[in-house]
């Protein structure tokens, strides 16, 4: 089963989770801590997906994409949401 990071564990991102749990699997990373059936990861270990999902409020937006750009991110799809 392919592997899809949700960056941000907000409603949305909640809700994101859950739509895509029935065809891949999820693995969030959210640097608060949360109860959720999903596994929490680091930032560093979410960029190893396939498929990352930017879930975070529109403030914090630049920020994880220039913390994105620090690593090689060859044949990674990010979608912001």
């Amino acid at each position: 089963m392919r592997k899809v990071g949700i960056i941000g564990f907000g409603r949305f991102g909640e809700v994101l989770a859950d739509i895509l749990s029935v065809d891949y699997e999820v693995v969030i990373s959210e640097p608060r801590d949360v109860r959720s059936k999903y596994q929490n990861i680091s930032f560093s270990e979410v960029v190893r997906c396939e498929i990352i999902f930017v879930a975070v409020p529109i403030r914090e937006f630049e920020l994880v994409v220039k913390s994105l750009s620090k690593y090689n991110l060859e044949n990674i799809t990010i979608i912001d949401v």
